[in-house]
């Protein structure tokens, strides 16, 4: 009989650059793709540059994940993968963040089953080969509710996360203390980790500042009629006008 790792899926190639450290995975939807989904991870970016050592020896690659079905989640996502997948393509158009898309959640996904991210880290090491530094960028909610993921503490071991702070409007730089103080009380309330380890959560909080997109937000206006107008602030053009020319969302096709 054919062992579980013989009838699993082959991984999907990730293509990063041999230079590329750390690989930032970045998993989510992306349904639609918005401003906040580049613009933030340019932030970590610089962030991952500025830490202590990490002059001339750092060059981050950001790796979007396009999530299957969210094990936290009771619904999948609105667009299809095919378009979702097209408008991260088109959203990175002219974009200067040096990253690109992995599909492998997708393209291993079986019908109504969610996806869990430490399977999906255990595969970006397998398909990366032994030497790449894996980083993991996940949102404060996220963060919080970290122990309640599948393979927690081994999961930090394979891919150290990176937590997007977000505690005022602008760009970053103000109250980022406070942000990380009340992220950490959140998580020490979880009686899950121990004091050093939520010391070490607290070096991983990086200051992002907040851009106010949603993609909840951007549907559920899309479907209410916005003009394109209202829209071009947290989408691209062409993402907008992918999602116009498919009719997706509730959008008038071709309007």
């Amino acid at each position: 009989m054919d062992s579980a790792a013989e009838r699993e899926p082959p991984v999907t190639p990730l293509m990063v650059p041999p230079e590329a450290t750390p690989i930032v995975l970045y998993g989510g939807t992306f349904d639609p793709p918005h401003r906040a989904h580049l613009e933030l991870p340019t932030r970590v970016c610089r962030w991952l540059g500025a830490q202590p050592g990490a002059a001339g020896a750092t060059r981050p690659w950001i790796v979007y994940v396009p999530a299957a079905r969210s094990p936290f989640k009771s619904k999948g996502a609105a667009a299809s993968d095919a378009d979702r997948v097209a408008m991260l393509a088109i959203a990175r158009e002219g974009v200067s963040i040096r990253s690109s898309v992995w599909t492998d959640e997708l393209d291993r996904a079986e019908p109504g089953q969610p996806s869990y991210m430490i399977q999906t880290v255990e595969r970006a090491h397998r398909a990366l080969g032994p030497g790449p530094t894996l980083r993991l960028l996940i949102g404060a909610d996220q963060a919080i509710r970290f122990h309640d993921w599948r393979g927690a503490r081994r999961l930090i071991e394979l891919a150290e996360p990176v937590v997007m702070a977000r505690s005022l409007e602008g760009p970053p730089g103000r109250g980022a203390a406070a942000e990380t103080e009340r992220l950490i009380g959140e998580m020490e309330r979880a009686a899950f980790w121990s004091n050093d380890e939520l010391g070490r959560w607290r070096e991983r909080v990086a200051d992002v500042g907040v851009i106010d997109a949603s993609a909840t937000g951007i549907r559920e206006r899309i479907a209410g009629g916005a003009e394109d107008a209202e829209l071009l602030g947290v989408l691209s053009p062409g993402v907008l006008g992918y999602i116009r020319a498919r009719g997706l969302y509730g959008s008038r096709r071709g309007s």
